[in-house]
């Protein structure tokens, strides 16, 4: 898990940090998943899981003023994730949008209508993600 925070988020720095201590995996505002693959790193997700806290807890009125982070920073963050530690001679990259929901999604925690639901939005999510990574390496 590579784990993300902002230097100023705009609450008060103790709760940010509280709030962030209640992933269930890192203590990021954002996280990135990853596995080893062949040769390098894979990275199957990214998740804001501040916002997604937030909700599950019904925090919204206190954490207002928050600095949201938008699907164009979640592409940038995969983008400089991939470009850093490739400068570092680790191999990384995104797996393909299939790949991405199937890693994401475990069938036994989700309905069947929950569970296709969910495959739709993040299959769209990285579909665009990968669209523009594609396009950014074919600038350069």
């Amino acid at each position: 898990m590579i784990s993300l925070e902002l230097i100023n988020s705009g609450v008060n720095p103790f709760l940010y940090r509280i709030l962030r201590l209640m992933s269930h995996f890192g203590c990021g505002h954002l996280e990135l998943a990853y596995m080893d693959k062949d040769d390098g790193i894979e990275i199957y997700a990214v998740r804001n899981i501040l916002k997604a806290n937030i909700s599950r807890l019904r925090l919204s009125q206190i954490f207002s003023s928050l600095k949201p982070i938008t699907t164009e920073d979640e592409h940038r963050v995969i983008s400089k994730t991939i470009s850093i530690l490739g400068n570092r001679g680790i191999n990384c990259r995104l797996a393909t949008p299939f790949e991405c929901c199937r890693m994401s999604i475990s069938p036994r925690l989700l309905n069947t209508k929950t569970q296709s639901l969910t495959k739709d939005l993040l299959l769209r999510k990285y579909e665009r993600i990968s669209r523009k990574l594609e396009y950014q390496n074919s600038e350069i």
